[in-house]
Formats: C-alpha cells, sequence, structure tokens
C-alpha cells in the first residue's frame, strides 16, 4: 500500500498522478509550482517532470525551486506567501 493512497496498484496510481495527466490540464489558467530540493515527501525530480509535461502541453505554468528547502518551504516562508499572493492577484485582479 503507498503511503498517502489506498492502493499500491501501479496503474491506478498512474492515473491519479498529476504527472501522467498534463494534457488533461486547461490551456488557460496559470499554474504556479514551488518546491524545496529538501523535500521529503516529494521529490524535486517529480515537480520537474510535472514542469516538464506542462510545457509539453502548452499549458501556462511558474516554478520556483527553492534551494535547501523542506516541504513546506520553511526557510523562505514569508518569500513564498509573498509569492503566492503576488500570483493570486496577477490572474485575478484586473
Amino acid at each position: 500500500r503507498h503511503q498517502y493512497f489506498d492502493t499500491d496498484n501501479p496503474e491506478e496510481l498512474k492515473k491519479r498522478s498529476a504527472i501522467d495527466s498534463t494534457e488533461k490540464f486547461t490551456k488557460t489558467t496559470p499554474i504556479l509550482l514551488i518546491h524545496g530540493t529538501k523535500d521529503w515527501r516529494v521529490e524535486v525530480s517529480q515537480t520537474l517532470e510535472l514542469a516538464m509535461g506542462l510545457y509539453k502541453n502548452q499549458v501556462p505554468f511558474e516554478m520556483t525551486v527553492y534551494e535547501g528547502d523542506d516541504h513546506s518551504i520553511s526557510q523562505n516562508r514569508a518569500k513564498v506567501n509573498k509569492q503566492i499572493v503576488d500570483w493570486i492577484n496577477k490572474y485575478t485582479k484586473s
């Protein structure tokens, strides 16, 4: 059994994976990816793979990788909070 899912069936996990579904993402809603290189839950390579899929499928996105930061981006929390607010404002304010 996968740690975060109710199955360890590879086919079922693949169906649930955003990495394997980027062709289904809307091309009109931008995506913000933020990741720390010391994330103990999700490997940064998975975010990079997701970004590659988004790029390939022409889904608009921005990605920031914080060197040495963890899953919560705790070392750069204030910077990330500002980044998120700026992102939301960029796409929701006219």
